[in-house]
């Protein structure tokens, strides 16, 4: 795998799963059987957007993205403890290369298949219970950057892949004007 292929992987596989965990971990919903460490991964991870990812262009692309679907992701996890317990499974498997990120030795630490097939599983799973519209965004996100590119990566290659290869912010579809001066006036009742 060459340098640049290397790259996307830690970032993709961050603002993805960053994507699907805060519709879990915003409404601070612990799940059953989690670590004693909860708190603890729901700081580095909040740590991680606040210092790094939220001032990148992927997390702004994604923070975007991710803001159209945040209901429909919290709806399908909310109610499902064994998907709660895999996202969070997951979002564990990160702490480590967030935390070496935010100490400033991101390229230390590789992503691994195991991270990948965690997160390719829920993802596929969201894709699979969710929207089309959910669907299609992710399957989008997965043609762009297949996750499998980013195996042996370091965060911070990741990070800057991503960086490098996002495309621009979405913008929101404008709701259409309905243009009421043509509208005919409603008829008299008895006319």
């Amino acid at each position: 795998m060459n340098k640049s292929t290397k790259r996307g992987f830690g970032i993709i596989v961050t603002i993805v799963t960053i994507a699907i965990l805060v519709g879990v971990l915003s409404v601070q919903v612990k799940p059953a059987g989690a670590s004693v460490g909860y708190d603890h991964v729901v700081d580095v991870w909040d740590r991680a957007w606040n210092e790094i990812f939220q001032y990148t262009p992927a997390g702004q692309y994604y923070e975007a993205v991710f803001s159209k679907h945040s209901t429909e992701v919290e709806a399908l996890t909310i109610n499902d403890p064994v998907h709660i317990m895999r996202l969070w499974q997951a979002a564990e498997k990160f702490v480590p290369g967030l935390e070496a990120m935010l100490d400033g030795k991101g390229d230390t630490v590789q992503i691994t298949k195991g991270q990948v097939d965690a997160l390719q599983a829920e993802l596929n799973w969201l894709a699979s219970a969710g929207s089309g519209s959910l669907r299609a965004d992710i399957e989008t996100e997965l043609q762009r950057f297949p996750l499998g590119q980013f195996v042996d990566m370091t965060m911070n290659e990741a990070l800057d892949y991503l960086n490098a290869n996002v495309p621009s912010i979405p913008t929101p579809e404008p709701t259409p004007i309905v243009d009421v001066t043509n509208t005919p006036a409603p008829a008299s009742i008895g006319q």
